[in-house]
């Protein structure tokens, strides 16, 4: 085998390992934990809704 085949496959197989090793450690991140259910906020954006229809119905006479 070639001397340069060897040294870009080397490379090559080190820089994977390099970036599954930087990747794993953003995936070992979790997600911070929501303040509010998302129940209670779609039911404010539902209340919203209704509302803001309400007010283009009233404004559109």
């Amino acid at each position: 085998m070639n001397k340069r085949l060897a040294a870009a496959i080397t490379g090559a197989v080190s820089a994977y390992v390099q970036q599954e090793e930087a990747s794993k450690g953003f995936a070992a991140l979790t997600p911070p934990n929501a303040q509010m259910s998302p129940w209670r906020l779609f039911g404010h954006q539902e209340l919203m809704r209704t509302r803001t229809n309400w007010h283009t119905k009233r404004a559109n006479r």
